[in-house]
């Protein structure tokens, strides 16, 4: 030990009074130690209960986290296949306008090249009928045109 003590002697061994002082003052130190132990065991008991409170503490946080970042990705999930559903839809819808209006395209093309070969007809028509007439002006001998009265030139006779 660190603090050897040395003891009177007496008859048969050592003073009595000395062994139990020292007995005593050991007590007391042993004493002051466990309670310095004891004070330091509660102190570390309560800081483990608080510790253990602020584990269980985060625990829960991490938890509530991890479940609001479950829900937050399920529900841009959800955001997305709506997103992406209708966008197919309005893609779909947009072709079939894109197909009626082709289609009206093509029958205005038609209609258009309708008119256009019943014009050229027409033309056509008026053109061999004006050179008929032509023809037949031609071989017909000219009349004298007589000067109009202003009576009748105003009439329209």
């Amino acid at each position: 030990m660190e603090n050897e003590k040395k003891f009177s002697a007496a008859l048969f061994g050592f003073k009595k009074k000395d062994v139990n002082a020292y007995i005593l003052s050991l007590s007391a130190d042993f004493a002051a130690q466990i309670e310095t132990l004891n004070q330091k065991n509660k102190e570390m008991t309560q800081e483990n209960i608080k510790l253990f409170s602020r584990v269980e503490e985060l625990e829960r946080e991490r938890a509530f986290i991890s479940d609001t970042l479950l829900r937050a990705k399920r529900q841009a999930e959800a955001i997305i296949a709506a997103a992406e559903a209708e966008s197919e839809r309005k893609r779909l819808e947009v072709e079939a306008q894109l197909e009626d209006v082709r289609k009206t395209i093509a029958e205005e093309t038609k209609k258009l090249a309708q008119l256009r070969e019943g014009a050229r007809a027409a033309l056509s028509g008026y053109a061999e009928s004006l050179d008929k007439i032509k023809d037949g002006l031609q071989g017909q001998p000219e009349k004298p045109v007589a000067p109009a009265q202003d009576g009748q030139a105003k009439a329209g006779i």
